[in-house]
């Protein structure tokens, strides 16, 4: 199963180098994907390691940015576990973008 995380980590970093739509980039699939189906803890290192891997490619930014992206993607991990541990349900998650 390690494999298969590392397989993804490894595609969502190359096609978060090559030309893409703005935002489109699939770290946010892996992190909620990894959440929700794999059973480590350690698994939200994953999409940061797919980060670090094509920022360093890309270009490194302003450290307080990328602390907060970095941040939002391990936040999306732990968000796909409370939907596997059905803490929360989808809906949820739905409304609260349309409630605030």
């Amino acid at each position: 199963m390690i494999l298969i995380a590392l397989l993804l980590t490894i595609l969502s970093a190359a096609l978060r180098v090559v030309p893409h739509m703005p935002n489109a980039a699939p770290i946010g699939a892996l992190a909620l994907f990894l959440g929700a189906y794999y059973p480590r803890r350690f698994a939200w290192a994953f999409p940061c390691l797919a980060m670090l891997a094509s920022d360093w490619v890309i270009g490194f930014y302003d450290m307080r940015i990328m602390a907060a992206v970095y941040g939002s993607f391990i936040a999306t991990f732990y968000i796909g576990k409370l939907l596997k541990e059905k803490k929360i349900l989808s809906a949820d998650v739905l409304d609260w973008g349309r409630k605030n």
